[in-house]
């Protein structure tokens, strides 16, 4: 099941101690992923990607 974007948001709080995040960022942006990877959700990686630069976790 994929969650919408404000379901998903509870989540994220979580995220930033992970110390996969950067990779997990990284394998999304890189795959085009569906869902939460790397604390973003699928528009936060368009936005990322239209402007050609990573998010800092």
């Amino acid at each position: 099941m994929v969650l919408t974007a404000p379901a998903q948001r509870p989540l994220f709080t979580s995220l930033p101690s992970c110390p996969l995040i950067e990779s997990c960022l990284q394998g999304a942006l890189e795959r085009n992923e569906v869902g939460v990877w790397g604390g973003t959700d699928d528009r936060d990686r368009r936005r990322i990607k239209r402007r050609g630069t990573r998010k800092a976790a």
